[in-house]
């Protein structure tokens, strides 16, 4: 789906109504999502500088990491634009489709190797399974 933080004019609420069958008014129920993938976002944040603290994972990693979850975070506002001008919905949206166009290099590389017999069928096939596993989670969450 297309996921739109901000003032996205209702799909989050109509995307509660589609899949949970919420009976609750439009805003509260996007409201009520808003929320929810905001503290998702912010516990994300806190467990990541908790990990980087403990050096249980790179540091580079780690801000990479962090910086995805705080423009989620600050997307989800009611105004995703900061006073320094930052888009933080466009940021994402932008880390989306980036996101998409990686996966197909990923895919577009399997093949030429399968086509070249550097790997079996099953191989490709077990490797593509993942990207499609990693793609559908990203999607559920842009969704």
């Amino acid at each position: 789906g297309n996921f739109r933080y901000g003032n996205s004019s209702g799909s989050l609420s109509a995307r509660a109504h589609s899949r949970t069958g919420l009976s609750g008014g439009p805003r509260e129920e996007e409201n009520e999502i808003r929320m929810a993938y905001t503290l998702g976002a912010r516990a994300a944040i806190e467990r990541l500088d908790k990990l980087r603290d403990e050096d249980r994972v790179p540091e580079d990693t780690t801000e990479l990491l962090r910086d995805l979850y705080v423009h989620r975070c600050r997307g989800l506002a009611k105004e995703p634009v900061d006073d320094d001008g930052t888009n933080h919905e466009a940021c994402y949206a932008a880390l989306q489709r980036l996101w998409r166009e990686l996966l197909t290099a990923e895919r577009e590389a399997m093949l030429r190797l399968r086509e070249t017999g550097e790997i079996s069928d099953e191989a490709m096939r077990l490797a593509q399974r993942d990207l499609d596993l990693q793609e559908s989670r990203f999607e559920e969450q842009a969704a």
